[in-house]
């Protein structure tokens, strides 16, 4: 019987699981990541299992030769002779383990788990002793093979992007139009406001007259969803600003509206903040509930002519706890960003498709790496885009286009993969290639 440190990838978590019981049956104590407990220091923990057990199996599969996890745990079974690695995928293992016997369970048979168990049983000194000058190079090799975080600069045409940020404050001006969807609550204090007699519309000239308008009492004008698809649509107003938009943390997903628009989908609780409104506008209410009493005029779809006499001309807004969705029309090319950037803990450049995941970058665009002589690579249309494990990372630009968005992104990534669909590329430097 063994004591065993199982190393693996979480992706590969059922198979895994399959191993560790066959393991178990066969007599073994097994220790995997699975066995941590709620407040365990996970790292300190993983280190002195590994240091105990008598064995280290790896499992390399496509998903943990690419993992600095495994390939750390390996390095280390290595050097104090206690590795078995196992190949459970087709795969090349790294470079610094192609030396090493590895048994087949790419087909988990009885007779490849026969001989995984006798080398558990006190065969380890059939595996090669390896003299210091092989253990250094091993490790050198496996260092440089190995991938470190890396410092990018993102430059890209998108028509959307999703992300996730530890607090949403975004600042936009000069909007053609603005509507608000996931409210709970619409609030204009010392506000003006008339309501149209819709029978009264003029459709040759596309307008009320003027005496279509009837007047609401003066004062506060709140409004609320009278149904989970209650909307606010404003249109033709002159300058708005998002003043404020607060969130915590929150999921967003940024997509362009053509020819200048984008919509702000956030998935948080309760986003609140304000909007900066100019002296008058008209506002189409759907849906929406009017906390003075009832609508002068029949059907869920009114339209409002709103003045605010007094400044600050703010509209303050709550929303739903799943969240809200902003639509914004600009009059031309314009950032949605304050000077500072948005931090940005994790980002896709998905959206789904009817057959699975599609890409939103829609031409060009590169990633460079600052401080270092490597070669910028080139992103193309369709390219998948993943970034995770973003340490200082900021979406510092997302200007409107005609076609899309062009964002600029910049941090350090720990996991950068780029390429057309099932053959992304792993993009982070290795040590040596830093300078």
């Amino acid at each position: 019987m063994a004591e065993i440190f199982l190393s693996y990838s979480r992706a590969d978590s059922h198979r895994a699981a399959e191993v560790v019981a066959e393991l178990k049956a066969r007599g073994h104590q097994v220790w995997w990541d699975q066995e941590l407990q709620p407040g365990d220091n996970w790292s300190r923990e993983l280190e002195l299992v590994l240091d105990r057990a008598g064995y280290v199996v790896v499992l390399w599969t496509p998903k943990s030769v690419e993992s600095d996890w495994v390939q750390k745990e390996a390095a280390l079974a290595l050097e104090r002779r206690k590795l078995i690695p196992v190949l459970l995928e087709d795969c090349a293992p790294p470079k610094a383990f192609t030396h090493i016997q590895t048994a087949d369970l790419r087909t988990a048979s009885d007779e490849q788990y026969r001989k995984i168990d006798g080398a558990l049983r006190g065969r380890r000194r059939r595996l090669p002793a390896l003299s210091i000058a092989a253990l250094i190079l091993a490790a050198a090799a496996w260092l440089a093979s190995t991938p470190r975080p890396t410092t990018v600069d993102i430059d890209l045409p998108v028509s959307g992007v999703q992300f996730r940020t530890p607090q949403l404050l975004v600042d936009s001006a000069n909007l053609v139009s603005l509507d608000l969807r996931g409210f709970t609550s619409l609030r204009l204090p010392d506000a003006e406001a008339s309501i149209a007699d819709p029978a009264r519309y003029d459709l040759k000239s596309d307008s009320y007259p003027a005496n279509a308008w009837k007047s609401l009492p003066a004062g506060e004008l709140v409004l609320t969803p009278g149904s989970p698809a209650a909307t606010l649509m404003i249109r033709g107003s002159g300058s708005i600003a998002l003043e404020q938009l607060q969130t915590g943390a929150a999921h967003v997903t940024l997509t362009s509206t053509p020819p200048r628009g984008v919509s702000i989908r956030l998935r948080t609780a309760a986003p609140q903040g304000s909007v900066q409104m100019p002296e008058e506008f008209l506002a189409v209410a759907d849906s929406c509930v009017w906390k003075g009493g009832k609508w002068p005029y029949p059907g869920q779809q009114v339209t409002l002519r709103i003045r605010l006499p007094r400044a600050p001309r703010l509209m303050e807004f709550t929303g739903r706890k799943e969240g809200m969705l902003f639509g914004l029309e600009f009059p031309a090319a314009a950032s949605l960003l304050r000077n500072s950037g948005l931090a940005i803990d994790q980002a896709e450049f998905l959206t789904q498709g009817s057959a699975g995941p599609e890409s939103t970058i829609i031409g060009q665009g590169f990633v460079r790496f600052p401080g270092s002589t490597a070669a910028a690579v080139e992103v193309n249309k369709g390219d998948f885009l993943r970034l995770a494990q973003l340490h200082a990372f900021r979406l510092t630009d997302a200007v409107t286009g005609e076609q899309g968005l062009r964002l600029k992104l910049h941090g350090t990534a720990g996991e950068l993969t780029i390429g057309p669909a099932g053959d992304e590329q792993d993009r982070r430097l290795s040590w040596w290639r830093i300078r």
